[in-house]
C-alpha cells in the first residue's frame, strides 16, 4: 500500500511505502523529476498521521508551516497554505546513490494541492500510517 500526494499543478507526486521495521520508502515522481529515499521513521507514524488529520480538519488557510524531518535528515517536508487555499509541500530529500556514497546529493521540490483535498489526503494518511 502507498500513501500518495498528487500535485494539482503538475505531474509530480510524493509516495510513501512501508518497509520492514520503522522504515519508509519515499518516492518523488514526475516526468522530469525522480528521487527515492529510504527513511527511518523512528516511530513517527503517529505524528505524521496526526499532522495530516489536523490539516484535514482545517477549512481556512493557516499561517505557520507544518513540518516533519526524518531522524537522519534524509527527508524533510514543510507544508504551508497560502491565502488562496494552495497547500504547498516543500520537500527535500537525499538521493540514494548506493552504499557508502561519499558525495551526497539532495533534491528539493514543491507539490501543490488544493485545500479542499486535504480531508481526503487525511483519510488516506490515516489508513496508511495506522496500518499494522
Amino acid at each position: 500500500m502507498e500513501f500518495v500526494i498528487r500535485s494539482s499543478l503538475s505531474d509530480r507526486e510524493l509516495a510513501f511505502s512501508k518497509l520492514p521495521g520503522d522504515y519508509f520508502l519515499i518516492k518523488l515522481r514526475g516526468i522530469r523529476l525522480s528521487a527515492i529515499a529510504t527513511v527511518y521513521a523512528d516511530g513517527s507514524s503517529d505524528y505524521l498521521s496526526r499532522m495530516f488529520q489536523e490539516m484535514g480538519r482545517l477549512e481556512k488557510p493557516w499561517s505557520d508551516a507544518r513540518t516533519w524531518r526524518s531522524l537522519e535528515e534524509e527527508f524533510s517536508m514543510a507544508i504551508t497554505c497560502d491565502n488562496r487555499g494552495h497547500v504547498c509541500f516543500d520537500v527535500k530529500m537525499r538521493v540514494e546513490q548506493g552504499d557508502l556514497d561519499p558525495e551526497s546529493a539532495f533534491v528539493t521540490a514543491r507539490l501543490t494541492v488544493d485545500l479542499g483535498t486535504m480531508s481526503s489526503l487525511a483519510r488516506d494518511a490515516r489508513k496508511f500510517f495506522e496500518q499494522e
